[in-house]
């Protein structure tokens, strides 16, 4: 967990990444799921993070009406 909170925060600082953390910053963007000890969730708040927001059904309906 340690070396996912450190890639989260390495990320997030907008600084320059290292080869190694590109290389898993790509592993988990092509993951489908994870499973960490105690029933983290680390893994999937970094590939929110990385997706970035997702648009909803309800907010293209009201883009839409506002057009």
């Amino acid at each position: 967990m340690d070396n996912l909170s450190s890639l989260l925060a390495d990320t997030c600082s907008g600084g320059k990444l290292k080869p190694e953390q590109s290389k898993q910053l790509d592993l988990v963007r092509r993951s489908v799921g994870a499973r960490e000890p105690g029933g983290a969730r680390l893994t999937e708040v970094l590939k929110c993070f990385l997706e970035g927001p997702v648009e909803t059904q309800d907010s293209a309906l009201v883009d839409a009406s506002n057009s």
